[in-house]
């Protein structure tokens, strides 16, 4: 029998490729010809050690699935699609590249973490002062510390008052000229209830941390991310009576929202650097994701599945390309297991996007694709969130 370290070979994580036998003289590596279930026996020698090397199979052009290290989320990648930033499950910033792998740059609980396009500045929320447990925005240029943002003075009669945090960053401008994110208020206003409210704001290094306006009637606003020059905020507010996020942006510091007497539209996900075409999801009574331009306004996308709504989160520089989540077939409300990633083109329409990587040969057994939430600035390289072999993890 072979005992415990009968194997020299260390086990990867995932397998670069489907599993398969091996196969000796008869291995190819030819993801369309090889019968990756046919096998050649190899006999054991005592006291010797005998060689079995397997070129997995692939499909020549086919788009390459690289997972990445269980407990790692992707948020953002480059515009070149070489550096992916993003959360380390628990809380913390991780930036990767094939070259380096992966870099912790902080670790504080629950915090997510956005990067800026160009893979060098870094938004998250870092630890108060010693014995202030709350965590607070903060902005890290690659090599340097984590600066704390500071707080914004509210409108009053609402004052800052920390909750669960005491804020966070939502979103990074180019070369880290501008942070947008949500700190938390008391509005001190009438009705009940008005502790922990979250309330948008704008951070440049002219202007320090600057509230965004809201409507009148918001329970809470957040944004949920930025153009590259810092001009336009996209995310939700949430009136006091519905309860529904409605998209919104904030452009050169003025808000308004997507949503027309004849569509109701949800969160506003993301935007492309000049800030002229934005996507999000939650668009009508079906729920489905949405894209509006400057020049167009408001398309709904499509959506799949019978529960949960559609999101569209990431969009190419051109807006030719977008991708997200389509919706859900989990029977079960809040489960996010059953959500399906998405990709949409004008000539392919609104697609499962495993189907799409299945039909021309990408190999990813064992991973339930559930969202897509960036892409490089060609639409050709997106990055997503997955249940996979080890449990959750993102993907390349």
């Amino acid at each position: 029998s072979i005992v415990a370290g009968g194997f020299p070979t260390d086990q990867p994580i995932y397998l670069p490729e489907g599993e398969e036998f091996y196969n000796g003289a008869n291995e190819s590596g030819d993801g369309v010809k090889d019968n990756r279930c046919q096998i050649s026996e190899i006999t054991a020698v005592a006291e010797s050690a005998t060689t079995a090397d397997i070129t997995l199979n692939s499909v020549k052009g086919a788009p390459k699935f690289n997972p990445m290290l269980p407990g790692a989320f992707p948020s953002t990648i480059s515009s070149d699609g070489r550096v992916v930033g993003g959360t380390i499950g628990g809380g913390g910033t991780f930036r990767w590249t094939e070259k380096g792998g992966y870099e912790v740059l902080n670790q504080s609980e629950n915090a997510g973490s956005v990067m800026s396009r160009d893979g060098n500045w870094f938004a998250s929320a870092t630890q108060g002062p010693e014995g202030y447990i709350s965590t607070q925005a903060s902005l890290l240029q690659l090599g340097g510390a984590w600066q704390r943002i500071p707080v914004p003075t509210p409108p009053a009669p609402a004052v800052a008052e920390p909750c669960d945090t005491t804020s966070s960053s939502w979103g990074i401008a180019a070369n880290g000229k501008a942070v947008s994110g949500m700190y938390w208020v008391d509005t001190n206003g009438p009705e009940q209830g008005g502790k922990c409210r979250a309330w948008p704001f704008l951070w440049t290094p002219e202007n320090g941390s600057v509230s965004l306006p809201i409507p009148p009637n918001t329970r809470s606003a957040r944004p949920n991310n930025m153009s590259d020059d810092g001009s336009t905020v996209v995310g939700w507010t949430e009136s006091i009576t519905s309860g529904f996020r409605r998209g919104a942006r904030w452009t050169n510091g003025n808000f308004e929202e997507f949503s027309t007497p004849d569509l109701e539209v949800g969160e506003a996900q993301n935007v492309t650097p000049d800030g002229s075409i934005i996507v999000g999801g939650g668009a009508g009574d079906m729920g489905e994701a949405w894209l509006w331009t400057r020049d167009g306004g408001l398309k709904t996308l499509g959506r799949f599945g019978f529960m949960d709504q559609a999101s569209a989160n990431a969009v190419s520089d051109d807006g030719e390309i977008v991708a997200g989540y389509g919706g859900s077939y989990s029977f079960f409300p809040g489960d996010v297991s059953g959500r399906r990633a998405f990709l949409w083109t004008e000539e392919l329409g609104f697609v499962d996007f495993e189907d799409f990587l299945k039909s021309q040969g990408t190999n990813f057994e064992g991973w339930i694709l559930n969202t897509a939430v960036s892409m490089s600035a060609d639409g050709l390289t997106h990055l997503g969130s997955a249940f996979g072999p080890r449990g959750g993890a993102g993907w390349i």
